[in-house]
């Protein structure tokens, strides 16, 4: 066993399940299983998942996914490492640090198809704390290499779920670098049909104009997502685009207009907490004091 952890003997079939068996008879409530279809059902449900996360359909995918994670079959058995790859897209979703349990799959080398590569590197580039200029290049170094990856599988909606991430850990960070990959994603994603992440990617391209002060492209852009409402079926991107709207005619001191947007995002339910800042500054701006404070208030009771 000494030999086989230290990686100078690889383990036998006759070993491993002579292991099993110790730990199945040291612990009553441990039962590995030797079903192999058990990996085919997990592998399928991985690319489920991938689906989910491309499409944006995750909310829905849940309870299936926590369902999964929940029973124990397919952690004790050779879907092991499938099992992980699901518990790190649900922590993923979670927006939880994973870097540390992806790069653990990673360098396992358990997997051959080239998909799940692309996809662990996305989420050790995207879960990742962005702190400083070492972590950044750690990041951006993942999603090369993902992308190194998806070129392989040749998925275009993987590929573009890739370069989304990537796209906003340089908008955080340094913004300009983003710019090479904008039409990529868009391009990727809508070759895929992956239709509602499109809708992010291009609110976040207005999102990314408004930060580079850019505000005509970026008010062109929310103004075409408004004029598509009848594609969008969710209140809550409507809300967003109306929420980026009224910030962008805000910082360009176009009061009346500001709030009128900012109106709209809170009647669809926005959460944005910048469509408050907008009220207050907005009608300060136009002289109506009352309005002003009493939109500070209501920011109060909205995040207390």
């Amino acid at each position: 066993m000494s030999k086989i952890e230290a990686g100078k003997q690889e383990m036998d079939d006759a070993t491993f399940k002579k292991a099993i068996s110790f730990f199945e008879n040291l612990d009553p409530d441990f039962h590995f299983s030797f079903d192999l279809s058990l990996v085919d059902h997990a592998d399928a449900f991985v690319f489920k998942c991938i689906q989910s996360l491309i499409f944006v359909t995750y909310p829905s995918s849940m309870y299936e996914i926590e369902n999964f994670i929940d029973h124990s079959q397919y952690r004790d058995s050779f879907a092991f490492f499938h099992y992980l790859v699901v518990q790190n897209i649900y922590e993923c979703i979670q927006e939880k640090d994973c870097m540390e349990s992806t790069q653990y799959l990673i360098d396992s080398n358990f997997f051959v198809d080239p998909r799940y590569y692309a996809l662990l590197y996305d989420i050790n580039g995207a879960s990742g704390s962005l702190k400083n200029d070492q972590m950044f290049m750690r990041q951006i170094q993942s999603f090369q290499k993902a992308l190194g990856f998806c070129h392989g599988a040749n998925c275009d909606g993987l590929r573009g779920l890739i370069l989304y991430h990537l796209i906003l850990i340089y908008k955080q960070y340094k913004c300009l670098g983003a710019f090479q990959y904008l039409e990529e994603c868009e391009h990727s994603l809508e070759k895929a049909g992956a239709y509602r992440r499109l809708l992010y990617a291009k609110l976040n391209k207005g999102n990314f104009y408004i930060k580079l002060g850019l505000y005509p492209l970026a008010q062109e852009i929310y103004r075409n997502l408004e004029h598509s409402q009848s594609q969008i079926d969710e209140k809550e991107m409507i809300s967003r685009i109306c929420a980026s709207s009224s910030w962008c005619s805000l910082l360009q001191g176009k009061y009346e207009e500001a709030i009128e947007k900012a109106r709209k995002a809170e009647r669809l339910g926005s959460r944005f907490p910048d469509i408050y800042i907008t009220f207050a500054y907005g009608y300060y701006k136009l002289g109506d004091i009352q309005s002003a404070r009493q939109s500070i208030t209501r920011f109060r009771h909205s995040f207390s």
